[in-house]
């Protein structure tokens, strides 16, 4: 990609923590309008639809104070019904911003999918939630022994006695010592279960390894020739 260039779409791209921070109003209950607000107090004896059909006094209403509800009942059913709407787009816009989140930073999305939410903050995640990490992941390919190596490698990598595994706790590990150490954890697991002599006989890698030195002696041999020359 030339410089200067960017990802299709990245110049779009809203943090998904961004647009959660800003939640729309929340809808009234339509029922309990004529109950609260500059309404509170001035009626009584509701139907189903929570609309007065008495005054503060206990009086039927008049018909000008029923045109007058009617139409404030109407008004109010408008202004939830664009409230709601407001709540449906803004679920879609976080929705939206998690998918796009997951295509441009995987790590932090399957962070944030794993961990709680309390209010409108992600939880910090505990050890044991490694394992739904990984499955957040993809990495299917990974076995029980595999989750439960990748869960004590994170741990360790902590090395202060921390309960808390940061979203840069985790970065760290699969940037640097995750390739390493699972190389080694899958080698060991192997050797482990089925030992050298199921790859070759013991006859087979005594001729392998004095093959392998008749190798390094010649080669060592070549390159004295050539210093030699």
């Amino acid at each position: 990609m030339a410089e200067g260039e960017t990802v299709p779409g990245e110049e779009d791209f809203i943090d998904p923590d961004e647009i959660e921070a800003n939640p729309p109003p929340e809808a009234v209950d339509l029922k309990l309008h004529f109950q609260s607000g500059d309404q509170a107090g001035l009626w009584a004896g509701f139907d189903d639809r929570g609309v007065p059909h008495l005054n503060a006094k206990g009086k039927k209403l008049t018909r000008k104070e029923k045109e007058l509800v009617e139409t404030e009942y109407m008004a109010a059913k408008k202004k939830c019904q664009q409230q709601l709407k407001a709540w449906d787009d803004w679920e879609h816009q976080v929705s939206q911003a998690e998918r796009a989140l997951a295509g441009r930073d995987r790590i932090r999305w399957a962070y944030r999918a794993v961990g709680n939410k309390i209010g409108n903050k992600h939880e910090i995640l505990q050890p044991e939630d490694l394992k739904g990490f990984a499955k957040k992941m993809g990495w299917d390919a990974l076995g029980k022994e595999d989750h439960g190596s990748f869960e004590k490698a994170v741990v360790t990598v902590l090395g202060d006695g921390r309960e808390q595994v940061h979203l840069e706790d985790i970065r760290s590990y699969i940037a640097g010592e995750m390739p390493q150490h699972f190389l080694q954890h899958r080698m060991d697991h192997f050797f482990r279960k089925r030992g050298v002599e199921t790859i070759h006989s013991p006859r087979t890698w005594r001729q392998k390894l004095d093959q392998l030195e008749e190798s390094e002696h010649s080669d060592a041999h070549e390159s004295e020739s050539s210093s030699n020359s």
